[in-house]
């Protein structure tokens, strides 16, 4: 079952960090995490700044 607030698309997630299983659920075509790790980019929240990758994260989850 997912974890509330995260769509079917992401369920069987493992027990690694939570950066991985939004990746994961972003590479599977979630809008709502493609968004959610596109601002994590854009601020340097958990991950390296980069505006670049930011963009195309923003525009996957678009």
């Amino acid at each position: 079952m997912a974890k509330a607030g995260q769509s079917a698309l992401c369920e069987g997630l493992s027990e690694g960090s939570p950066l991985e299983d939004l990746r994961r659920c972003a590479e599977q075509g979630d809008a709502r995490a493609q968004t959610n790790l596109g601002r994590m980019y854009a601020n340097g929240r958990g991950v390296p700044e980069d505006k670049a990758e930011a963009v195309r994260w923003y525009r996957l989850g678009a």
